[in-house]
């Protein structure tokens, strides 16, 4: 009959916190819910992308160089230079800004990107508590990778402590409340590596990786043309006519894939600051909140239809 009573008690106890939870509001709501998950899922999909075809884009540009100085048999100055290199085939004259450094440089930013998203996707879905702090540090230790991304340990703190105060018990309110810690926290760091990136992939941007891989390819179509129609023997165009192909190729990446992939992190930019806004009132209904939560909903479908055309045009352009 005691044990009895005290399992009573127990349970009603258990039942009057969950109706607390409940009324006050504590958990996110369904369309927070859904909202933050479609733009986790379009964040997670824009990095890993971004992140594998950056080293495409290096092997491409290596493969563009290399096949265009065979074929015109000398080092002439490329667009926007006045002197050609020394030598012709070298590792300067191939990869040309696509160096190890550089593509690893940007790499960590999309790495960053991606475990965001990831982490976030994992706080909203119906994740364990081992995953969720996997993916916690993860994004922790891909951000502070960033070249001038400067997370300062209390940052990262209290990304990690948010994610591992998620119990078994009330798991729903400190997701939420894991949520709205990270959102505002990593914002200018966010806003930092989809800058970057959205510049990198920008094949109309001077100076960045999408120009200089265009501009590769666009050579490439160009020598391989002009030696096409010289060529004096059917071998000689027959040797030729692979390095155009692949040239006019890529310069159809560049369109289908960069400039894309440039667009959709501009929208991620976008929509999580609209995020981070919105997450400000705690169940998105206040008169102040709903334009702001409209907006981010229009934004992030746009973004993931974007995402979702990247993803199958990265697949067709292996």
């Amino acid at each position: 009959m005691v044990k009895e009573r005290i399992d009573f008690w127990q349970m009603a106890v258990l039942v009057l916190l969950g109706l607390a939870i409940v009324s006050t509001g504590c958990g996110l709501t369904a369309a927070q819910k859904a909202g933050i998950g479609q733009f986790s899922r379009a964040t997670a999909a824009v990095g890993e992308t971004t992140a594998d075809e950056l080293a495409k884009m290096r092997e491409g540009v290596i493969q563009a160089n290399t096949s265009t100085l065979i074929i015109i048999g000398e080092d002439r100055p490329a667009p926007g230079e006045t002197t050609p290199r020394m030598a012709l085939i070298t590792p300067a004259t191939v990869e040309r800004q696509f160096t190890i450094h550089n593509i690893s440089r940007i790499g960590h930013a999309a790495k960053a990107l991606q475990s965001y998203g990831e982490l976030l996707q994992a706080l909203v879905e119906d994740t364990q508590a081992k995953e969720l702090r996997g993916a916690a540090e993860a994004f922790v230790a891909n951000l502070k990778a960033v070249p001038g991304v400067s997370l300062e340990e209390k940052e990262a703190g209290a990304i990690t402590a948010a994610v591992y105060a998620i119990g078994r018990m009330i798991v729903e309110m400190k997701k939420a409340r894991a949520v709205k810690t990270i959102v505002p926290t990593v914002a200018p760091h966010v806003d930092k590596i989809t800058g970057l990136l959205a510049a990198e992939f920008d094949p109309n941007r001077d100076g960045s990786l999408g120009s200089a891989f265009r501009a590769a390819a666009e050579r490439l179509r160009a020598e391989g043309a002009t030696a096409f129609r010289e060529a004096k023997t059917p071998a000689d165009r027959a040797v030729i006519l692979p390095a155009w192909e692949y040239g006019r190729t890529a310069s159809l990446r560049s369109d289908e894939i960069h400039k894309r992939s440039s667009i959709a992190i501009a929208g991620i930019q976008k929509s999580h600051k609209m995020l981070v806004e919105a997450m400000k009132t705690d169940r998105w209904t206040a008169e102040d909140t709903k334009a702001i939560v409209s907006e981010f909903d229009q934004e992030i479908k746009a973004v993931a239809k974007l995402t979702a055309e990247l993803v199958e045009r990265s697949k067709l352009l292996k």
